[in-house]
């Protein structure tokens, strides 16, 4: 999503501060990985995270992504590196989230779209 255009980019700034609480000094594109929907998000201390972008997101999507923070929050209880996320949040068109960024570098390329929906709909359990 590199190319999104400088109006919606402008509401994701607002969208961040507004709804995540994050006063953006920098918004740019991330390489790599597993999606060409990432950003590098610096605010105006110098903490940087990394905001996910789903365009063209269902209408069942913010639904989804709320469950998000209870699985990633069960995988890191078993050993298995999963960001915190800090905020979920939607535009028109679009929804968003708001994680930590974890230390190392991306798999690239990344395990694919059908390995991570695996992943997040597993039953990891108690």
């Amino acid at each position: 999503m590199t190319g999104l255009e400088a109006t919606r980019l402008d509401a994701l700034r607002r969208a961040l501060r507004e709804q995540a609480g994050l006063d953006i000094a920098t918004l740019r594109p991330a390489s790599g990985g597993e999606s060409a929907t990432v950003w590098w998000a610096t605010d105006r201390a110098g903490s940087v995270t990394v905001v996910k972008v789903m365009p063209e997101a269902g209408p069942d999507a913010p639904d989804r992504l709320r469950a998000l923070p209870a699985v990633v929050a069960r995988l890191r209880d078993r050993g298995y590196p999963a960001p915190r996320i800090h905020a979920i949040g939607q535009l028109p068109g679009l929804v968003f989230w708001v994680q930590e960024r974890l230390p190392g570098t991306a798999l690239d390329p990344g395990p694919g779209p059908e390995a991570v929906a695996r992943l997040v709909t597993a039953d990891i359990g108690d």
